[in-house]
């Protein structure tokens, strides 16, 4: 249902209070985009990881080891930091929460829907963006406890959805988990065994066996001097039992280091998916706040230039 409410009869303090909210909503848009942004650049260092240690077309050198083993501890570091700009979404929190209210409106019916209106969807988008926030940093220190003004159908709905999220959130940090998204924990799993697979398993390369040109030989033999034995078959057993255990070691960590790159191309892809899927949602809330705002501007600026004319 339209309101019918143009710009032109709102009063001035409601202008104010939407353009100063949206802004703090803004920012916060762009400190999770960096965020977001940012662990989705640092999965490029997993997939240059998978592409030296792409077994499938060869085994990978001791060289190609060290690049990979620098290249993991490069995107551990990453994953156990965050974007600068992310710390100051807490502050923005505070701020928006401070000032929250639901505005008193007289003489206005309209004004006052559009009153609860702006209340209710700050009151969700403070909510929804300290838990995102929150999530990022692996920190409960931006989460909000926000108390909404009575009178309203969803108080109760939203009251217990708050309760729950933020028990089961400070929950899950109290016992040591840093980050809670299960995407990039297991990657980080998968990362750390990879890391340790490719710290034990032996890929240099065997010594050439030195070979005997027997023809070669009796040629350069003074004549008569040669003379043909045929070949002895050794074998020595106590090597093939020492070097079968070996082989077997070597084969075994071999199928876990395909097992555990499997896990990580997939896992990669799944968090890939995830954070593109929440830079969409982080961007659709930019684009719907700049849209607003530039909407009542012209509105704004169209009655003002109305006003002039009839003057």
């Amino acid at each position: 249902m339209e309101l019918q409410f143009p710009v032109s009869e709102w009063d001035e303090n409601w202008i104010d209070m939407y353009l100063d909210s949206s802004v703090k909503v803004l920012d916060i848009c762009n400190a999770l985009s960096a965020e977001l942004t940012r662990l989705d650049q640092s999965n490029l260092l997993l997939r240059y990881v998978l592409h030296i240690l792409d077994i499938s077309t060869s085994v990978p050198s001791s060289e190609q080891l060290r690049r990979a083993c620098v290249s993991l501890d490069d995107w551990l570091k990453q994953t156990n930091s965050t974007s600068p700009k992310l710390e100051s979404c807490h502050v923005i929190l505070q701020t928006l929460q401070a000032t929250l209210c639901l505005s008193k409106v007289k003489n206005s019916p309209k004004g006052r829907v559009l009153m609860r209106a702006f209340y209710g969807v700050e009151v969700m988008t403070l909510f929804t963006c300290s838990v995102v926030a929150a999530l990022l940093t692996g920190c409960s220190k931006p989460l909000m406890d926000v108390h909404v003004a009575d009178g309203f159908l969803w108080l109760e709905a939203f009251n217990n959805l708050q309760a729950l999220l933020n028990e089961e959130i400070r929950s899950r940090m109290q016992s040591g988990k840093v980050r809670i998204l299960k995407e990039m924990e297991a990657l980080k799993m998968s990362a750390l065994m990879l890391r340790s697979l490719t710290n034990g398993i032996d890929y240099k390369e065997e010594p050439r066996q030195p070979s005997i040109d027997l023809n070669k030989d009796k040629l350069n033999s003074p004549r008569g001097s040669y003379k043909e034995e045929p070949a002895q078959l050794s074998i020595d057993l106590n090597k093939d039992e020492m070097d079968t255990p070996r082989n077997d070691a070597d084969s075994q960590g071999k199928q876990r280091l395909k097992e555990c790159m499997r896990a990580m191309t997939d896992g990669g892809k799944v968090l890939g998916h995830e954070l593109d899927s929440l830079s969409q949602q982080v961007n659709d809330l930019f684009q719907v706040l700049l849209t607003g705002r530039d909407a009542l501007l012209c509105n704004l600026r169209a009655s003002s230039m109305t006003k002039k004319q009839q003057t």
